[in-house]
């Protein structure tokens, strides 16, 4: 959830908010995220969009959500269809309504440039052709295939000296190899054999970390879990 601005919170028009609906909205709220919600499944003999809608907000209010939180926005739409209204009188046709309110209402980054490139490491996968790969969004700077880079753990320590072998980046479901990326940017990077969770990857010569507190280190597994789940919230 720390590499996220935004979520879209979907909501089954016929079921209503689930347990796991609950679960991973009190992590959105409590990160301080606006969830844009869309109930899903208006086109179900069974849904009842006005109960939903109430439900939501219920549960939005339960968990403690700000003033500003419970201004979310709220579509309907059919993935099956492919289609997503602001109203559902208005011509069902195609998404734009949802890529409208995301470009609305999720915040651009908040990442320098400037800066030499850093990165904490919220996850770790394997790659049959690369090997391991660390995975976070970049704090700072750019990097591109063949820098030098160190890891740092969380006491300040040098875990280990290394040069980046790969970056890919994820566009929906496919996967894309990069020469470069920038601040803002969730990538997973090649070329680290040692490092794990929690270490942060800088640029040669720099020895400062992104720091994540202690009671976040035993979950963050869990949260990085949620962005890729079949749960009901999708990260922006």
């Amino acid at each position: 959830m720390n590499m996220v601005e935004g979520v879209i919170l979907v909501v089954c028009a016929s079921e209503g908010p689930m347990p796991q609906t609950r679960f991973v909205l009190k992590k959105a709220l409590a990160r301080g995220l606006k969830p844009l919600v869309v109930v899903n499944k208006v086109d179900r003999d069974s849904a009842r969009c006005d109960d939903v809608e109430n439900e939501v907000f219920d549960l939005f209010c339960n968990l403690n959500a700000t003033e500003e939180q419970l201004e979310y926005p709220i579509l309907f739409g059919s993935a099956k269809s492919g289609w997503v209204v602001k109203n559902l009188s208005e011509p069902k046709e195609n998404i734009k309504a949802l890529l409208d309110a995301i470009v609305e209402s999720v915040p651009p980054p908040n990442v320098d440039l400037t800066k030499a490139f850093s990165m904490l490491c919220s996850q770790t996968e394997s790659n049959k052709f690369f090997g391991k790969m660390l995975i976070g969004r970049i704090a700072s700077g750019k990097v591109k295939v063949g820098d030098k880079i160190s890891s740092i753990d969380q006491d300040g320590k040098i875990v280990e000296n290394a040069k980046v072998f790969k970056i890919i980046r994820r566009y929906g479901v496919h996967q894309m190899e990069l020469e470069s990326a920038v601040a803002g940017d969730i990538v997973s990077i090649a070329g680290i054999e040692k490092s794990t969770v929690t270490n942060t990857l800088n640029a040669s010569g720099n020895n400062e970390i992104i720091p994540v507190r202690k009671k976040l280190i035993k979950k963050i597994l869990i949260k990085f879990f949620l962005f890729f789940s079949p749960f009901p919230l999708i990260p922006l």
